[in-house]
């Protein structure tokens, strides 16, 4: 088991995926991936050692949303709210490439929101972000419910 503080990267976009997947485990921390919410929800049930979430906004339900294509901003939202009615205390962060479509209150209403980043993502500012989170939120354990 690593000792490394373990965080969860939700992205559908393979190279934002892979350049997040990189800035984090070249910074020693313990960064697992998934493409869809279905996959999300499956880590975070397996995963009691989890200590952050970073998550775009528009994401694909499943696998099969993932191979079409077919991301939309009510499933990123869907799962945060998920991750935070599961009483585990999981700081959330998100990223997005479309501001213009961001309805901050309806983020600020996920009460582990901690803050969001736009694309192209800064290395400096996601680490930084990333460090303060894990000085600010205790996250407790506790499995995911499946979907809802």
């Amino acid at each position: 088991m690593s000792t490394s503080p373990k965080v969860l990267v939700v992205e559908d976009e393979p190279l934002s995926a892979k350049t997040l997947l990189l800035m984090l485990r070249s910074n020693n921390y313990d960064a697992v991936h998934a493409s869809f919410v279905d996959q999300a929800r499956a880590i975070l049930n397996d995963s009691e050692d989890l200590m952050l979430v970073i998550m775009d906004l528009w994401l694909p339900v499943t696998e099969s949303d993932a191979s079409e294509k077919k991301p939309t901003m009510n499933a990123g939202l869907a799962l945060a709210e998920e991750i935070d009615g599961d009483h585990r205390n999981l700081p959330i962060k998100f990223i997005t490439g479309y501001t213009e479509f961001v309805n901050i209150s309806s983020l600020e209403a996920i009460k582990n929101f901690d803050g969001f980043h736009t694309k192209p993502l800064s290395t400096h500012d996601i680490l930084d972000n990333v460090q303060q989170a894990f000085k600010r939120w205790k996250p407790a354990t506790k499995g995911l419910a499946s979907g809802k």
